[in-house]
């Protein structure tokens, strides 16, 4: 009994003492620091295992970098003692005596928090920032201040330095409001040197991104902070004896941008392209029947955005009809420092008669450097229709004669019918067909009539909902095929139509922002909004950076309900 009444009070003491040796602190790498500095908090838990970490939430600091989580065990003299910490980069916003609130984290079940860090953060001398400055900085560029809607500008972030800067990264990801912007992959090319202002600096491009203008307007981008990590001399350590790095926080210039409209009138083949575009026209056959139709292809190939890039309209014969342009190539590339976009439209054309036929495709793009429109003419197609299997023989001037219609007579019986026609039951079913039928072709005409009266927007925005939803049917086809890019363009391509026609809107100006703006203002509810973001996200993340099968359907089912609630 005594040595169980011992055992059960180590037992107790041990856990008391275990229970004594948790411990979950917080730690800053400096205690005083400039206010455009980068230093390390640590937090840190002795002797438990946690879970549910919550860090605070630096309401005056930058996180630049984190979170960084390590674990270690030692074991001394036979004793056991292990840790795990969460770690953070932050930079501060503004100066004073700033207070970094407690995290918390969960140890059997119970919730406990780290201690508060003051830090003082403190001007820098002007002095050592300008020998900073002289040391390196980020200078935003930009290919063209004055551009048209459509048109494609390059933006640069380029790193000008005479120290070995090891490391480059946002503190904020900069944002491009009213263009759509691609990011361009930047190859790790060395450095190059130039002579700023004197002084000899090597340099090289960090990022480069692809600017497309949604609307006119004047713009600002900048300035925009980095984390610059600069080799220290003499100092190593960590794994593999690696160098130690000296964070900065460094400001880029800004850049003035303003976006006009064209100031020419668009001819009739203009098909929203603006920069640079060249046109190829491809010819299967010049001869076919009356049975088939007539197909032929154009590529375009240019530096513009595009989105706005749609097939041209033909100036057909009044004996030729035509179907939709099928896009059957959208293909994006990165050539000489500018995304290439090549697009393939595959006109299907259907002949009313047999005979030949003239055609001459025609592409329209605003160029950029005459500021003026042109049109790119290709040579003339001429093709022939010849009859095919379901034209008939029979020619006009030929007569079946009454007798050649009627049965033959043998082996029919015929009976003298007992009654009069006239004034018979079927004699008045029979008026009564006759004159619903005129009734029927008397109120299709009055329709026709007032569908005439009716403004094409009105007829438009009324049919907006039918046309939508049997094009998204349209998707499938592509998703049968394996064409994911192909539907996810055609899903976004089908809503901004429906938008246009719904409410009577330029196609050229709707994206995700305009679109998020305008469902608001129409009183659409949140929920519908938020789907929509979330499917125009979808589809612009598949057709520039590859699509996702898997929610392939999830959108196009979804974009369907958006539509109807849109109705609703």
């Amino acid at each position: 009994m005594y040595r169980f009444c011992s055992l059960i009070l180590c037992s107790f003491l041990l856990i008391n003492i275990s229970a004594q040796n948790v411990e979950f602190s917080a730690r800053a790498g400096a205690e005083k620091v400039f206010e455009e500095s980068v230093f390390t908090v640590e937090f840190t838990l002795k002797n438990a295992e946690g879970r549910n970490f919550i860090p605070p939430a630096f309401k005056n600091f930058t996180v630049t970098s984190g979170v960084s989580r390590s674990s270690n065990t030692t074991i001394i003299n036979g004793k056991r003692s292990q840790s795990i910490s969460f770690s953070y980069e932050i930079s501060p916003k503004r100066t004073g005596n700033l207070i970094i609130e407690p995290a918390t984290i969960t140890v059997d079940g119970k919730e406990i928090k780290s201690n508060a860090l003051k830090i003082n953060v403190v001007k820098q001398d002007p002095n050592k920032k300008r020998e900073q400055e002289e040391q390196f900085f980020v200078e935003l560029r930009v290919s063209d201040s004055l551009v048209q809607i459509g048109q494609q500008i390059t933006l640069e972030y380029i790193l000008y330095t005479k120290i070995d800067i090891r490391s480059q990264k946002y503190l904020e990801q900069p944002e491009y409001d009213g263009f759509f912007a691609e990011n361009m992959r930047v190859s790790r090319s060395a450095y190059r040197t130039d002579i700023i202002n004197g002084s000899e600096y090597y340099y090289k491009v960090i990022d480069r991104v692809a600017l497309f203008p949604q609307q006119t307007g004047n713009y600002t981008f900048g300035p925009v902070k980095f984390r610059l990590g600069a080799a220290t001399e003499g100092e190593r350590g960590g794994f593999f004896f690696n160098q130690r790095l000296k964070y900065f926080v460094e400001e880029s210039n800004s850049v003035k941008i303003k976006v006009g409209g064209f100031g020419a009138s668009a001819p009739e083949s203009f098909s929203g392209a603006v920069g640079k575009y060249q046109m190829e026209i491809q010819v299967p056959s010049t001869r076919i029947t009356a049975d088939d139709a007539f197909t032929f292809l154009m590529k375009v190939v240019g530096d513009g955005d595009s989105r706005t890039v749609n097939p041209p309209a033909l100036n057909l014969d009044p004996d030729l009809d035509n179907y939709d342009p099928n896009t059957v190539k959208d293909e994006t590339y990165v050539s000489k420092g500018k995304i290439i976009n090549e697009k393939v439209f595959e006109f299907i054309v259907v002949p009313k008669r047999t005979g030949g036929f003239i055609v001459q495709p025609e592409f329209s793009y605003f160029d950029i450097d005459s500021s003026d429109f042109v049109t790119i003419k290709a040579d003339s197609i001429q093709f022939f229709v010849s009859p095919g299997t379901g034209v008939s023989k029979i020619k006009t001037d030929e007569r079946i004669t009454k007798k050649e219609l009627l049965p033959p007579l043998e082996n029919i019986s015929v009976k003298k019918k007992s009654a009069s026609f006239f004034n018979s039951i079927w004699h008045w079913v029979l008026l009564g067909i006759i004159f619903i039928g005129i009734l029927a072709m008397f109120l299709k005409y009055w329709r026709l009539v007032q569908e005439n009266k009716i403004d094409p927007s009105i007829k438009r925005s009324n049919a907006a909902q039918r046309i939508a939803l049997s094009r998204l049917l349209k998707a499938e086809a592509f998703i049968e095929k394996g064409q994911n890019k192909e539907a996810f363009a055609e899903i976004s391509k089908t809503y901004k139509e429906y938008l246009s026609d719904k409410w009577t809107i330029d196609y050229s100006s709707l994206n995700t922002a305009s679109i998020e703006k305008l469902l608001k203002d129409r009183g659409i509810e949140d929920s519908t909004i938020t789907n929509s973001k979330y499917c125009l996200d979808q589809c612009e993340m598949a057709i520039y950076a590859g699509a996702n099968p898997e929610t392939l359907l999830e959108v196009r089912n979804k974009m369907a309900q958006i539509i109807e609630a849109i109705e609703q």
